[in-house]
């Protein structure tokens, strides 16, 4: 990855795309280290691999360029929206 961001300027921004539209900046604490299991989900839907906290095997390494403050806005809308009443067997 340092390779091929190292083509581009160092004062480029970095972005990603949003839930279901737009564009929001990359942040360096949407950045982190996880545990991986390779080829897990089959479903087009999903991503082809799945993160585990829990020891399994045919995990790897993995550098997560996430946006976890989404995690927090989605539960806000959900909470101020009654999702939770909506769809009782949301896990969250």
């Amino acid at each position: 990855m340092m390779r091929i961001l190292s083509r581009y300027p160092a004062d480029l921004r970095v972005v990603v795309e949003g839930y279901e539209g737009g564009i929001d900046d990359l942040e360096p604490s949407d950045i982190r280290q996880i545990e991986i299991v390779l080829d897990k989900n089959t479903d087009w839907w999903n991503g082809r691999h799945e993160a585990t906290s829990r020891e399994e095997s045919g995990t790897v390494q993995a550098l997560l360029l996430g946006r976890p403050h989404r995690q927090l806005q989605l539960a806000t809308w959900r909470r101020n929206n009654g999702w939770q009443q909506i769809h009782p067997y949301n896990p969250s």
